[in-house]
């Protein structure tokens, strides 16, 4: 049956897939179809701040041609400062903003969205006539932390009628090609305050730094690279490019297109030159920022010009990218839509009385077998329409459920139209956070993990999923406490929270030997290869994680020492395990309690002292044990731009819950000094970021 609006005794889209599709085919008869040219642009500005000169951005967005009807610009690294990661701050915007707007003459904002550093605007022309509207926007934060540094941002609106979401991302840096791929299955579950999410639209416009590489073979060095891109021959290296690899594999990006790639790598410059990167790591170049889209209605075409890097702006590592997209949108005439709304029903009845919704999926039952602390585990599902008409399906909750999933697993697209005699390949990932974790840590929970995924097809019946996943416990995501008075370990191959310390060992600790063992290896380790050698200005990595938490969850942390003087492990991955260590435990160090009493007196560092006096001894001996590390640490790394970094920061933020309370919102006096004793002033305070770091 037809779905009406009863206020206006209209039609409503979306009610009855049979109707829409009915629709779609007469969509000539009462819809007007109108070209709009919006021009897409993402830069990551490597925290720097606009340039003074009124016209150095003009060629960014300068055009030969007509000006676009809508301006989108995606900003990557907008802001850098350390304070940004702790408490919001609109200094960079406000200045990019205003930068934009004079390059951009007559166009007025339409809506914009941060999250830390990644930014996307929308502006239209003033002089427009194109009808922009229903508009909502929300952001995903990923990677290290959750700090949003990494992530997405979205803006969807209707123009004309038709629904467009824009979604502006920066995924994981570096040798991370796993992890890209989970934040664009992370970005990929971002939902609106309608409850609908980003595949529940006409078109998904997607721009950023998504940081994918070349994965070269051997022989085709990073020389031979700079030597192909230099003198043009660069097209033969994107046989390499990760993200054309994915797409190929199904992996991420399926089904979306992006033009022709007719300009060198956008990354990575050094500042100020159109010169390749001659840091001592010498970055290979690589197309990391691009520009790509998907049509999700049949009505909806997009044709791209001018897909280009604007090489002459060179006040990032990166290059801007730009693309002039020329889409097709409709406009409805309401009124001959309703007078064929009675032909169109009859015309629905008549196909549903010859067809129904028909699916076969490719696995109803799926068994991740046995899964680990922070390691997706990602497998394949296949939506087959094997019936005689366009089917859309969903992921619904089962009853008494608020979710179509549990928190641990997730489902990419969560929705979507099959047409006929199509499919549509679905990633579902199982991944164990702290805070599934600290659930499944509970006393009686086994780790056997499973659930009942219900696929609903519209004007169809309900398909399921069965998903079964055996959690390995870690020492991650466990109580400090319980790390602590772990029982000494039977054999070498007994698993987790076991402790391996022996007499020599804890004579070199530098507290009592209760110090939990995996924290205690990690620090030691970090000790014994030189604090001053931890590279603070290199991003968290996730690589070589895996290997750390092995080696403390199955009886063998002395391998920590064995990979990192084999160099298989660096410094900054193992300090970085330390901080997903902290930020693991279920309760903070610094109890919650205290924590609350100081921040009403953070003025008075002998106040704060007193507080430490209030701990448990569990809590003050690792705290004590900690901040020990922390006061040889910080002198170390006083003057390094990496203290600029959350990576460091985090190591504060972590001991006393502040990151998940968002509390750090107070100064100290400017004459105050660094010292232990002083230690939970300076945690409960903006000035340590400041200052100490």
């Amino acid at each position: 049956m037809t779905f009406y609006d009863s206020s206006t005794n209209g039609y409503i889209p979306g009610k009855d897939l049979h109707v829409d599709s009915v629709l779609s085919e007469w969509e000539p008869r009462f819809c007007e179809f109108i070209d709009v040219r919006i021009l897409v642009t993402t830069f990551n500005v490597n925290g720097k701040s606009p340039p003074s000169s009124p016209g150095a951005l003009q060629p960014w967005f300068a055009r030969k041609d007509a000006a676009p009807d809508f301006v989108v610009v995606g900003l990557q690294e907008m802001d850098l400062a350390l304070g940004t990661y702790v408490k919001d701050s609109n200094t960079k915007q406000v200045e990019w903003l205003s930068a934009i707007c004079k390059s951009l003459r007559g166009y007025t904002e339409v809506h914009s969205i941060k999250l830390v550093g990644i930014f996307l605007v929308v502006y239209q022309r003033i002089d427009g006539a194109t009808p922009c509207g229903e508009i909502m926007s929300n952001y995903v934060p990923t990677g290290f932390l959750k700090f949003g540094n990494k992530g997405g941002v979205a803006i969807r609106m209707k123009i004309n009628d038709t629904t467009i979401c824009f979604i502006n991302s920066h995924l994981a840096a570096g040798n991370e090609l796993e992890r890209r791929n989970q934040d664009y299955r992370e970005i990929s579950q971002l939902t609106f305050s309608d409850s609908s999410s980003i595949y529940e639209h006409d078109l998904i416009i997607w721009l950023g730094d998504l940081n994918y590489r070349l994965s070269t073979p051997p022989n085709i060095t990073n020389e031979t690279i700079r030597l192909k891109c230099s003198t043009g021959n660069f097209k033969s290296l994107l046989q390499f490019d990760q993200l054309l690899q994915q797409q190929l594999y199904r992996t991420t990006f399926h089904d979306f297109q992006e033009p022709e790639i007719n300009f060198k790598p956008t990354y990575k410059y050094d500042t100020g030159t159109n010169n390749w990167d001659s840091s001592e790591k010498r970055r290979a170049p690589a197309w990391c920022d691009r520009i790509l889209w998907r049509v999700m209605s049949e009505g909806t075409h997009v044709v791209a010009s001018d897909y280009e890097s604007i090489e002459c702006i060179t006040l990032s590592d990166h290059k801007p990218v730009r693309s002039l997209l020329h889409v097709t949108t409709k406009r409805i005439d309401a009124e001959k839509r309703r007078k064929l709304l009675d032909e169109a029903n009859r015309e629905a009845d008549r196909r549903i009385n010859n067809m129904r919704p028909k699916v076969r999926l490719s696995h109803t039952q799926l068994d991740f077998g046995d899964v680990w602390y922070m390691e997706p585990k990602v497998k394949m599902l296949t939506v087959e329409n094997v019936g005689a008409c366009p089917v859309h399906f969903k992921f619904v909750a089962r009853p008494g459920n608020d979710d179509i999933s549990p928190n641990w697993l997730s489902v990419t697209p969560p929705s979507g139209t099959v047409m006929k005699g199509g499919a549509v390949h679905l990633s579902l990932q199982v991944l164990i956070d702290q805070r599934i974790a600290w659930e499944l840590g509970r006393p009686g929970h086994s780790g056997r993990l499973a659930d009942i995924l219900v696929v609903r097809l519209r004007d169809g019946g309900d398909s399921f999923v069965e998903v079964f996943a055996n959690y390995k416990k870690s020492c991650f995501g466990v109580s400090f406490v319980e790390l602590m008075n772990a029982p000494a370990p039977k054999s070498q191959e007994e698993e987790l929270l076991i402790d391996l310390r022996d007499p020599s060992d804890a004579k070199q600790a530098t507290t009592t030997s209760k110090v939990p063992l995996p924290l205690w290896k990690i620090v030691e380790c970090l000790r014994a290869n030189g604090l001053e050698n931890i590279q603070m200005n290199d991003p968290p990595p996730d690589s070589g994680f895996v290997a750390i938490r092995n080696a403390l969850d199955r009886g063998a942390p002395e391998q920590l020492m064995l990979m990192t003087g084999a160099g298989e492990v660096d410094l900054i991955t193992v300090y970085t395990a330390l901080l997903r260590l902290i930020d693991s435990f279920p309760d903070p160090i610094i109890p919650r309690d205290v924590a609350s009493l100081c921040l009403q007196q953070v003025e008075s560092p002998s106040f704060c002292s007193a507080c430490v006096q209030r701990f448990s001894e569990d809590n003050r001996i690792v705290f004590d044990y900690l901040i020990d590390f922390l006061a040889d640490l910080l002198p170390r790394h006083r003057s390094s731009q990496g203290l600029r970094r959350p990576a460091l920061q985090s190591g504060l933020l972590c001991l006393s819950d502040q990151k998940r309370t968002k509390v750090l919102h107070r100064a100290v006096p400017q004459n105050t000094e660094w010292h232990p004793t002083n230690a939970l002033y300076f945690v409960l305070s903006d000035e340590l970021l400041n200052r100490v770091l």
